[in-house]
C-alpha cells in the first residue's frame, strides 16, 4: 500500500501519541516526520507518494514537476 505524504505526517502524529506508551517508537515517528518534511521543501504535495509499499524506498523528491 502507497504512502501519501499527508499519510506519512498522519502516521508520525500517531506514533508520537504511541511513543507515550511505547518510548521504541519515537525514532520511527521522527524518521516519518522528517520524511514529510523533506517531501514538502521539494515541492511535494500532500498526496504526492513517497513510498510505494513497506520495503520500497522513500522518494522525497518529486522528479516530475
Amino acid at each position: 500500500m502507497a504512502t501519501t505524504v499527508l499519510e506519512a505526517l498522519l502516521n508520525a502524529q500517531t506514533n508520537f501519541e504511541t511513543s507515550k506508551i511505547l518510548p521504541g517508537l519515537f525514532p520511527i515517528a521522527m524518521e516519518q516526520l522528517d520524511n514529510a518534511i523533506e517531501a514538502l521543501k521539494n515541492g511535494m504535495v500532500s498526496n504526492d507518494v513517497i513510498q510505494e509499499n513497506s520495503f520500497s524506498d522513500v522518494i522525497t523528491e518529486n522528479k516530475i514537476r
